[in-house]
């Protein structure tokens, strides 16, 4: 009974996801915000726990795990992972490079920003929290600023 609720329950789940990413983007309320969000969390939470069960899977050629080992390291692994990857998300890095080249002479200041993954749910908030955090690091300016990979 239960495996034959798996694939219906899959294709519910996703299509209402669209759904409500599609109603973000053009209708923003108070029940599309929330929705999205709490797909975006399930979407990653279902990624760390694929990822996990390979490993484990892999690991399983080698050792013998049990059934309980394998709930408690799913437990604990998957909720761990996905709070340092949304916090890790949400609160970007600044990190101070030096290049030296000897076909450029003069000294060019410039910001590199990449994946910062802008959509349905962060909209222009982490964008506004990037350039408040590198204007704060740079307050003598900078020489331009570089955006590569996944912008939205």
């Amino acid at each position: 009974m239960g495996k034959d609720l798996i694939l219906p329950l899959t294709f519910i789940i996703s299509g209402v996801y669209l759904i409500s990413i599609v109603l973000e983007a053009l209708y923003p309320n108070k029940i599309t915000r929330p929705l999205v969000l709490i797909f975006e969390i399930w979407k990653r939470i279902s990624i760390y726990l694929a990822f996990i069960v390979i490993i484990i899977y892999i690991i399983g050629w080698n050792i013998t795990i049990t059934q309980e080992q394998i709930f408690v390291a799913l437990v604990t692994l998957v909720p761990i992972i996905s709070i340092y990857a949304l916090y890790n998300a949400d609160n970007p890095k600044i990190k101070n490079i030096n290049l030296e080249f000897d076909n450029i002479t003069e000294e060019l200041r410039f910001a590199h920003i990449s994946d910062v993954h802008i959509g349905a749910i962060r909209k222009d908030r982490l964008l506004n929290k990037i350039v408040k955090k590198i204007n704060q690091e740079y307050e003598n300016g900078l020489d331009f600023v570089l955006i590569t990979g996944d912008l939205a």
